[in-house]
């Protein structure tokens, strides 16, 4: 029973067995579209500012920094929260934070910095919150390569939508303001709603293929709720039944 496990774990990985393997391709979906909205964002933010909302540039860049250093100071709490086993929870928070960042940001009135200044604040502290909230749902459900893979993924799209991001600054900047107003909208449309369902059916349609790749970690949890199929490997089972002489 051993021999499944270590073939499991020593396979080459494949580009499409990775997206499987980190909850399914809406998973990944999601995650190239948070990727792209995240590079939006700061180029996004400092146009909106400066062009709608008429602000001078130096308010603009005060109150966007200002969201970033809040955010590098609420991690340590974060970090905490996660230590203590939260994974979809925080991500669902961070998720709900740049919403109301968004929402605050299309209700700011012109020439007034601190409702702009609010709304950089809470998607400050969601930006700098979800990479770690992310780093720890993809330690939790994969393991040696699959878990690296799936990690320099997501780097890689998030570098990616930084620099497509700025291009579609720039066009938006082109359109005007009408353009910015509906960039917005779009940049926080990102609902995730009955989201501990949809991702624990994710994990499950991501594992079920291959219930062996789940053995020592939550996954085993999940198929064993889910799939009325689904086995779990005892590991004293697997040391005792072996065929090992001594």
């Amino acid at each position: 029973m051993a021999g499944p496990i270590v073939d499991a774990m020593t396979t080459k990985i494949r580009p499409r067995a990775l997206v499987r393997a980190s909850g399914g391709p809406r998973y990944a979906v999601a995650l190239a579209v948070d990727a792209l909205g995240t590079g939006m964002l700061r180029p996004f933010l400092l146009l909106y500012g400066i062009t709608v909302l008429r602000l001078s540039p130096p308010v603009t860049g005060v109150a966007m920094t200002a969201g970033v250093v809040a955010g590098l100071v609420c991690m340590p709490a974060v970090g905490r929260w996660l230590d203590r086993g939260a994974r979809s929870s925080v991500v669902a928070a961070s998720m709900l934070v740049r919403v109301l960042g968004v929402a605050l940001l299309l209700c700011a009135p012109a020439d007034h910095a601190w409702p702009f200044a609010t709304a950089a604040l809470f998607l400050g502290i969601g930006n700098q919150a979800w990479p770690a909230a992310h780093a720890a749902v993809v330690a939790t459900i994969a393991r040696g390569r699959e878990r690296d893979a799936a990690l320099a993924g997501g780097r890689a799209l998030r570098n990616a939508g930084l620099g497509v991001g700025a291009l579609l600054a720039t066009a938006c900047l082109a359109g005007g303001t009408t353009a910015l107003q509906a960039l917005a909208a779009v940049t926080g449309a990102h609902p995730r709603p009955d989201f501990k369902r949809r991702i624990l059916q994710a994990f499950t349609d991501g594992n079920k293929h291959r219930p062996h790749s789940t053995f020592g970690n939550l996954n085993a949890d999940v198929l064993e709720h889910f799939d009325p199929s689904f086995v779990r490997e005892d590991f004293v089972e697997i040391m005792l039944n072996n065929s090992w002489p001594e």
